[in-house]
């Protein structure tokens, strides 16, 4: 399962994030649920979060989608995402080859036509 398999238009411009830490995750299946502190930029709009939760073989992955409700400042520059979870899937692949722009940097910002807004290759 890569990121372009599971973007569709409704999804509009996703923010993808990767974290080997699930424990900075608070799920919330019936509710909001809230991502750890991301260097996010203000400047793209998007509607959708997809994260990354590597296991403990860095080879396979926990994916969680969600709607963002809002993002709220927190400590240094950071933000948390909170949005409501809509999907749990699973992936075989690490971060760079899930993402499928090879970026290793933890947050990337793609267009619903799978095209990168930001974020390294």
């Amino acid at each position: 399962m890569m990121l372009k398999n599971i973007l569709t238009e409704e999804h509009g411009n996703t923010v993808a994030v990767f974290t080997k830490d699930p424990n900075s995750l608070e799920l919330n299946y019936a509710g909001v649920s809230v991502t750890g502190n991301w260097k996010i930029v203000t400047d793209v709009d998007f509607k959708t979060v997809i994260i990354y939760v590597r296991g403990d073989d860095d080879a396979k992955g926990k994916i969680i989608i969600g709607d963002v409700v809002d993002i709220v400042d927190t400590e240094r520059g950071r933000k948390q995402i909170r949005f409501t979870t809509n999907t749990l899937l699973s992936t075989g692949l690490n971060w760079p080859e899930f993402n499928g722009f090879n970026a290793t940097n933890p947050v990337i910002y793609v267009k619903t036509e799978y095209k990168l807004i930001k974020g390294e290759k």
